[in-house]
This record gives C-alpha cells, structure tokens and sequence, in this order.
C-alpha cells in the first residue's frame, strides 16, 4: 500500500513507516507584523514562520514549510529519536523519489513516442 506522507510528490511505501512514532510540529506564533508595528496573533502554518495571511499560503513557502514539519516529525531535532531509523527514513524518501519521477519520465516518454507516431501517420497520409 503506497500513503501520502506530506504532498503530491513524496510517496512512502506504508510498510517502512508503521510503528513510527512521529512527533508532532511545534505550534509557532506568525513572525510578521501588523501595520501598527505589532505582531500578528495567528499561529504560524506548520513548519513555517508566517500564517496564510502573512505569505504562508504561497505554494513556495507552504512547500518548503511541509518539508521542514515533514523533517521536524521525524525527529531530527530531538535528542531521543535513533539516528539510524532517520537515516533509513531519508534513504527511503529518496528512493520512493527516484522511483515516482523514473515513473513520471517513462509516462512522459511513451506520451511523446505516441504523439510522434501520430505525427507522422499524419505526415504519410
């Protein structure tokens, strides 16, 4: 069974994380300020220094911000979490990566060999 850990592009076979005990984000205040000079009261996206109203929901800022709350839920800033089981987490990320974009590029290649094709029936009729 292949889960969705953080977005569209980051597949993790379910089986290598089951038992993980990931830990959660820490909630953070929005950084940015007011007109008036104050700071804002809304609580920052996870992972992120802003709120949605302050630049968080950009598609930038929310992407990097789910990288680093992905990164933070595995542990890497906590003393406690074993350093080998990151590690296999990352390689695995990677790997799961690989395969997905390796994917998208022969779907993209076989698309282009079809259109290809048909250009060139085409041509001959």
């Amino acid at each position: 069974m292949i889960t969705n850990v953080v977005d569209h592009d980051r597949w993790i076979p379910q089986s290598l994380w089951t038992g993980c005990q990931p830990m959660s984000v820490p909630a953070v205040q929005c950084r940015a300020t007011s007109r008036t000079g104050k700071q804002c009261k809304n609580k920052a996206i996870p992972g992120g220094a802003v709120c949605r109203f302050h630049g968080g929901a950009s598609p930038h800022v929310a992407s990097k911000a789910a990288v680093r709350a992905e990164v933070w839920s595995w542990g890497l800033g906590d003393t406690n979490v074993d350093p080998g089981e990151v590690l296999l987490r990352l390689v695995t990320q990677s790997a799961a990566r690989a395969e997905r974009y390796a994917m998208l590029l022969e779907e993209a290649y076989e698309a282009a060999e079809r259109l290809k094709q048909a250009h060139d029936a085409r041509r001959t009729n």
